[in-house]
């Protein structure tokens, strides 16, 4: 349903976020997952996140929105840091 709005692209299922938790980022902080996790630091999610913005690159086809539907992508991704108590949320001001 996303996929038909003509801002989202359709990504399929995607494993480059597997590729990064379980193996660039282990290696990048010589550590093994899941310890790797806890000592990651602000700038090795950046890291992150900008890795999976490459490794997904040609399925966003520009789109500012895309969708990655592996179903197990959801396990991976973890709380929302806006839903973390005491951090302000930009919906709700504060």
């Amino acid at each position: 349903m996303l996929s038909r709005h003509p801002a989202v692209a359709a990504g399929g299922e995607s494993l480059a976020l597997q590729s990064i938790l379980f193996r660039e980022l282990p290696q990048r902080l010589g550590q093994e997952f899941p310890d790797c996790l806890a000592s990651a630091a602000p700038d090795d999610w950046a890291w992150a996140a900008d890795r999976y913005l490459a490794l997904t690159a040609d399925r966003r086809a520009g789109s500012a929105v895309f969708t990655d539907k592996l179903p197990a992508n959801f396990l991976l991704v973890g709380p929302d840091p806006q839903d973390v108590p005491g951090r302000p949320h930009p919906e709700h001001g504060a």
